[in-house]
């Protein structure tokens, strides 16, 4: 009998502790990066510190985007881009002929084929970003897909700042990398 109740109360805690996972999910403290738009490896999520300029972010893409990437293999539907933040909340932007123009930045470049000659999506006009905007781009790898593409995220979409820990096939393994990163 005794035996019965308490199976009764392990079952109901677990049901309940699978509810609330499911409520409220867990957030990675490490993503993995597959995609050559941000060096391929092992991340460390740090969600509570500030977000900058040139500041290296895990974030999700727009719905469109993110089955785009997917369709495309650019990287799995569920996975977060690995990306710069290139403009801040208040920044003014113009996409005019491919080329994208920030106050202060350099000027990038929009691509019109992807690497296999798909047509890129094409974003164009000038827009001021929103108090919860952020335009984020691949700063080392003109053919990423990011927001010369797509176009801003809000700040929800931004898992947080991330900081690479290596994990190329040459590089740190992740036990190395992860007790390296702590510094």
């Amino acid at each position: 009998m005794i035996w019965k109740a308490l199976m009764s109360i392990a079952a109901m805690l677990l049901l309940l502790a699978s509810s609330i996972e499911i409520v409220f999910p867990p957030k990675p403290v490490l993503l993995y990066n597959p995609s050559e738009s941000a060096p391929v490896g092992w991340y460390k999520l740090r969600p509570k510190e500030p977000l900058a300029n040139d500041t290296l972010v895990a974030a999700y893409a727009p719905e469109a985007a993110r089955r785009l990437a997917h369709e495309r293999d650019y990287l799995p539907y569920d996975y977060p881009l690995i990306k710069t933040i290139w403009a801040m909340p208040g920044a003014y932007i113009c996409i005019q002929n491919n080329r994208v123009r920030v106050p202060n930045r350099p000027d990038i470049y929009q691509l019109k084929q992807d690497g296999l000659g798909r047509i890129m999506p094409k974003l164009s006009g000038c827009f001021t970003l929103g108090y919860d905007e952020y335009f984020l781009i691949s700063k080392d790898v003109q053919a990423g897909f990011d927001s010369r593409y797509f176009g801003p995220v809000t700040g929800e979409m931004i898992l947080g700042k991330v900081q690479y820990l290596g994990g190329r096939k040459n590089g740190p393994t992740l036990k190395r990398a992860v007790m390296e990163g702590e510094n």
